[in-house]
């Protein structure tokens, strides 16, 4: 008998680990986290979010009490303006089985704000989507 993989990461830290991995351009950041049979159903979901949008930027967020990716994105004077959210599923085991975009936000949603510094920083800072464990 095989028993499914299971990840002691809580959804928080899930979440905490998709802003890392989106920000730094980095999936291999979520390869503890993300169910075997869903890995490549996320990654494909990351892939089409880079192509779709190269500049994004995400945050920690809330709403109500469940952790969310704020999204944010460069507006025609180059300032980050937050819009939508993504949502983390996860299954029984604890890990990461897919990501939801959602293009608008609650009212209530509390998020991180991006900081000048951080931005600044991530925009100097050549970005390649780094894409492990698929064939080339």
């Amino acid at each position: 008998m095989t028993t499914a993989p299971t990840s002691d990461a809580s959804l928080d830290d899930i979440n905490s680990l998709l802003v890392e991995a989106v920000n730094a351009r980095d999936f291999a950041l979520l390869d503890d986290v993300v169910d075997p049979a869903a890995s490549e159903e996320v990654r494909d979901r990351l892939r089409l979010m880079a192509e779709r949008w190269p500049r994004l930027m995400l945050s920690r967020a809330e709403i109500g009490l469940e952790p969310v990716a704020a999204m944010w994105f460069p507006d025609e004077r180059e300032r980050y303006r937050q819009s939508g959210h993504l949502e983390v599923r996860v299954n029984g085991a604890g890990m990461l089985e897919g990501v939801d975009v959602v293009e608008t936000s609650p009212p209530g949603m509390l998020a991180e704000r991006l900081s000048g510094e951080r931005l600044a920083d991530w925009e100097r800072t050549p970005r390649t989507w780094i894409s492990t464990n698929r064939p080339p």
